[in-house]
């Protein structure tokens, strides 16, 4: 329901931010060793849209995945996926590509696993845009051609569009464009 008036502009982000925080009893949730579906959710999302306490969030999230004991009540993989993506992202706003790249792979390997496409798209693209600020091209040409060959087999025309968009405001690169000529480069090697 809080996130629900916040995206709505019914209550400022702060309120809702607060509202989450006492639903789970934060900070005392992160010495719990199960988590659930719902408490992982609500922790990504204090995650992405809070300000303060990302670390200490970052820290309990990636024990999880460190330690290969993702225990999570309900074994949802949307919401395991939804956390790894928020942690992707965590690092690439940190310039942490590495750890940005690192988490895209979980994402994408995960996904190959179940055979699900969620959040691939974001995945290939922060792992393309990590490549491109460690300098490594072939790497992103690679990750960026994946990306929008994923974001065409989006159902949604408009969720493709937004997706383009972002690429041509992100890169300036026209994506369609890109793939002709990143087919071309792939042919003449």
């Amino acid at each position: 329901m809080a996130n629900h008036e916040y995206f709505t502009g019914k209550i400022s982000r702060e309120v809702m931010l607060d509202r989450q925080k006492k639903i789970l009893d934060f900070p005392n949730i992160l010495r719990n060793k199960v988590l659930t579906d719902s408490e992982l959710l609500i922790l990504g999302i204090i995650l992405d849209i809070g300000t303060i306490e990302r670390e200490v969030i970052v820290d309990r999230l990636e024990k999880l995945f460190e330690e290969n004991e993702f225990h999570i009540t309900g074994d949802n993989a949307a919401i395991k996926l939804q956390n790894v993506f928020w942690l992707a992202k965590y690092f690439g706003k940190r310039k942490e590509y590495r750890k940005t790249i690192e988490y895209c792979d979980f994402g994408i390997a995960r996904n190959e696993e179940l055979r699900t496409i969620y959040l691939i798209e974001y995945f290939t693209y922060y792992k393309a845009l990590s490549y491109k600020r460690l300098g490594e091209i072939s790497k992103f040409k690679k990750s960026l051609y994946e990306a929008i060959i994923y974001v065409e087999i989006i159902p949604s025309q408009t969720r493709r569009d937004r997706f383009k968009d972002i690429i041509r405001k992100d890169l300036g690169i026209e994506p369609l464009e890109f793939v002709r000529d990143y087919i071309d480069l792939v042919k003449l090697k």
